[in-house]
């Protein structure tokens, strides 16, 4: 079994294996003064990561074609908590949460799946 010293030692092994930075941006909701909310993303902090290999993976659509997203995994210490609805820009790549991964009290790092954002074409 892993005394408390082992697993620090182990995740700060982890946490200096991270060479990427990302910018959290929280979501931030505004009253539209219709009874309704408008939502903008503000940035929070900088955390140390690493963007794993992207994947496209394909979406069926309602009409019975296929959209293709970029998705990839995100590594961060496991310290950091990051929300399901934030988003992560890591190398002018801006990224939403899509899901978090459990973590149990021996992990050494936490992890959350991406999808890259795609400006919209005007």
């Amino acid at each position: 079994m892993l005394s408390a010293a082992d697993l620090a030692t182990l995740r700060a092994a982890q946490a200096a294996a991270l060479p990427d930075l990302a910018t959290v941006q929280t979501k931030n909701p505004t009253d539209d003064g219709y009874g309704r909310k408008t939502f903008s993303y503000v940035n929070g902090a900088v955390i140390a990561c690493r963007l794993g290999p992207s994947e496209q993976v394909e979406m069926p659509q309602p009409d019975g074609g296929l959209k293709y997203d970029t998705q990839a995994w995100v590594t961060v210490a496991q310290a950091t908590t990051i929300a399901l609805d934030a988003r992560l820009v890591i190398n002018d790549h801006t990224y939403e949460v899509i899901a978090v991964a459990t973590t149990a009290a021996w992990e050494t790092a936490n992890r959350v799946r991406v999808r890259e954002l795609k400006a919209k074409a005007s």
